[in-house]
């Protein structure tokens, strides 16, 4: 440690020299080279000596040799957490540099450091110190404040400041004002908009009318449509808007926003709406209000375009029925829509399914018959909604990986292993999906899996799709338990040809 601070202070003295200018560009490289080896090597040695003289030399840097320090002051701020032979569950996280950051003796005084220089150093320095922070999982948020007041006052630090904001657990109600700056810019670019809405679906309404952010949201969604060669973040800003958690905290706005004389934004409007009337994680007067709205809507003929439009955005099956018989509707830029997205989403009448319920029938009959059986494969899309599969499980690469990811599950396990996998669950589990049973020391019990671990947290999500974030501390037992968390009759109410139409929807979303 020593000699390497040692050398370190030597490097940065010689660098420092007004006449190495003139010598060879070789022996400039050379000694940046030094330097940065240097650096890499105290930076992953945790001991007070190697904190302060980083602190020391940090006094006396200047411009690159400053960020090099910083940087290796960054990789110090956490050390990895001891293993304890179950820390990290089934889930490691991977997002680096350590599996398991903890705190340790020196991270104060680093933190310390880190403020003052976000304090006081220019704005380039402050923005490339703050994403430095946040590669290395701190939480910068001195910086994310300078970076708000520096967008504030400058909007060429706009994209940068919500960039970081996207990247928070949660958006402080400062930002708001920004977030609205962010919208209203004529030539925001693509991914602006996408971190933008992000930000605003994180953001709590204590302190920012729901309305307010409503309508923000809503034109950021908006201005992202017409974005050219933006498919990427216009699929990012869509999964992000329909799967967000605050839409249930928005319904009333946007039954307020709907019933406006000429609302904007109706189709994103329909798209919340239709998402809250299917979603099966949500109260029922949440649910109600939004199947209202939407069957309230249909009844008006100005509407129905826009209800199309967002069937065909989302492919949510809840108005098959309407838009079956709007082909036929008087107004025939509506009819040629609706035949349009019937032909799309393979929407059919509704037939009388004589097929017996799986309930009634023995296992290995109900398995047998749904697989030499074929269903339809619009109806067992509908299927997948309607037994709620979405809440544990993705099936685009554009979504958030929850559970097992069944876009191309058809290439690995056979019709009739999909079918074992449905109907008993706990006879195959995935790997980094073992049932994990936690009793907390207030006597709440939660079975799930493990979708994120820290050192101090984990994160499980339930058998409804609900997701539990757990302090470590407040856990009284833990074990892992061979039942799968999806249920095991969960097909019991669904007929052997919806069982079939389930498989052929499975399959075709690997072709």
């Amino acid at each position: 440690v020593a000699d390497c601070l040692a050398r370190l202070a030597l490097e940065n003295n010689i660098s420092s020299q007004p006449d190495l200018d003139s010598r060879s560009e070789s022996l400039i490289n050379q000694r940046k080279q030094i330097r940065s080896g240097l650096l890499n090597a105290l930076a992953m040695m945790h001991h007070p000596t190697v904190v302060d003289g980083l602190l020391e030399e940090l006094k006396k840097a200047r411009d690159e040799g400053r960020r090099d320090i910083l940087a290796a002051l960054c990789r110090l701020y956490f050390q990895e957490g001891k293993w304890t032979g179950n820390s990290w569950g089934t889930r490691p996280d991977t997002r680096g540099p350590y599996y398991q950051p903890e705190t340790w003796s020196e991270t104060k005084k680093i933190a310390a450091a880190l403020d003052r220089e976000l304090e006081s150093s220019i704005p380039e320095v402050v923005a490339e110190l703050t994403q430095t922070m946040l590669l290395h999982r701190i939480e910068p948020e001195e910086g994310v404040k300078r970076l708000l007041n520096l967008a504030e006052a400058n909007p060429e630090y706009l994209e940068l400041a919500i960039g970081q904001l996207a990247q928070q657990k949660q958006t402080p109600a400062m930002a708001f004002p920004i977030l609205q700056q962010a919208v209203r810019k004529v030539d925001a670019s693509p991914k602006l908009l996408a971190d933008t809405l992000v930000a605003l679906l994180k953001l709590t309404t204590a302190n920012a009318e729901a309305e307010e952010v409503t309508i923000t949201a809503l034109v950021a969604l908006n201005s992202l449509d017409q974005a050219s060669d933006a498919k990427s973040e216009q699929g990012r800003a869509q999964a992000e808007f329909v799967k967000s958690a605050s839409l249930e905290s928005l319904v009333s706005a946007f039954q307020q926003a709907l019933k406006a004389p000429e609302p904007a934004s109706k189709v994103w409007i329909n798209v919340a709406l239709l998402e809250l009337a299917t979603r099966k994680n949500v109260s029922a007067e949440v649910k109600n209000l939004a199947t209202k709205s939407v069957t309230d809507a249909w009844q008006l003929p100005e509407h129905r375009a826009d209800l199309i439009l967002a069937v065909r955005r989302t492919r949510n099956h809840f108005l098959d029925e309407s838009i079956l018989a709007a082909q036929d509707d008087p107004d025939e830029a509506v009819a040629t829509l609706a035949r349009t997205v019937v032909r799309e989403m393979k929407m059919k009448a509704s037939v009388v399914d004589h097929s017996a319920k799986i309930g009634t029938l023995e296992l290995a009959e109900a398995m047998q018959t749904a697989i030499s059986n074929r269903g339809d494969q619009a109806l067992g899309e509908q299927v997948f909604t309607r037994a709620n599969c979405q809440a544990c499980h993705t099936v685009s690469e554009s979504e958030t990986l929850k559970g097992p990811y069944l876009g191309n599950v058809a290439k690995t396990y056979k019709r009739s292993e999909l079918a074992l996998a449905i109907l008993e669950p706990s006879k195959t589990i995935a790997q980094g999906f073992i049932t994990h049973r936690i009793l907390t020391i207030d006597g709440l019990l939660i079975n799930g899996y493990v979708t994120d671990e820290g050192s101090d947290q984990v994160t499980v999500r339930d058998q409804e799709g609900k997701e539990h974030l757990i302090l470590k501390d407040d856990i009284e037992e833990r074990k892992v338990s061979e039942v799968s968390v999806m249920p095991a009759g969960m097909m019991q109410e669904f007929t052997t040809h919806e069982l079939s139409s389930l498989l052929d929807y499975l399959e075709s979303l690997s072709k």
